[in-house]
């Protein structure tokens, strides 16, 4: 009997082995695919905040360009020479950024945007606007190939308000336009288009007092 129970048990260490090695190996699968899932994760995560923060950047940029714009009476005047603001292929640059449209601070909607710069006899998806069929700057990331990706579109419009507590006095009858204060309200919105498929669209509202103007210089 004795000799009997102890056959019974050869063999035990060996599964309990073969056991205990099954479960180290899907503990190891489970964990190396965890780490897969979480660096694809942080790779994705990274690629949207850099597109973010390209589109972010790209409307602080504008900016000042747009305040250079609008201190020209009829927009940018180095626009002459064949420059077409009906033509997307025609642009000129200035501190790296491409001009599509010499007035485009002028322009008081989202259509003027795709008319001004869409291609002559296409549609326009206006709730597509920025986009690389209609945007009033560029701010390419390649010299050789200006619409390969990265690149950043930009699309600026805005209206011309009365600013808030204006007043308006009679004089002879009529309006007084002298006691009027008047603003244009743009918007800046920039598309940011990055590497593997990444997307980042940021809007920005700017206010140009009119009577700031600065000196025309392009």
């Amino acid at each position: 009997m004795e000799k009997r129970i102890r056959n019974n048990e050869e063999g035990f260490v060996l599964v309990v082995a073969l056991v205990t090695m099954v479960l180290l190996t899907v503990f190891g699968i489970m964990a190396t695919r965890n780490t897969s899932i979480e660096l694809n994760i942080a790779g994705n995560e990274k690629v949207a905040k850099q597109a973010f923060y390209q589109a972010d950047g790209a409307t602080e940029a504008s900016i000042e360009l747009i305040e250079e714009n609008l201190g020209c009476p009829i927009g940018f005047q180095s626009a002459s020479g064949g420059f077409d603001n009906n033509d997307p292929n025609t642009f000129f640059s200035l501190w790296g950024i491409d001009v599509f449209d010499a007035s485009f601070a002028y322009a008081e909607t989202r259509n003027d945007v795709a008319h001004d710069v869409a291609v002559v006899g296409t549609s326009v998806d206006l709730s597509e606007v920025p986009s690389p069929a209609a945007r009033s700057l560029r701010l390419p990331g390649n010299t050789v190939n200006r619409d390969a990706v990265p690149v950043t579109n930009l699309a600026v419009w805005g209206p011309t308000e009365e600013d808030v507590g204006s007043e308006v006095t009679m004089g002879a009858g009529y309006d007084n336009p002298a006691g009027i204060g008047y603003s244009i309200a743009l918007q800046i919105h920039a598309q940011h288009l990055g590497l593997v498929n990444s997307e980042s669209i940021v809007q920005l509202n700017w206010r140009h007092k009119i009577t700031s103007n600065v000196q025309c210089n392009y």
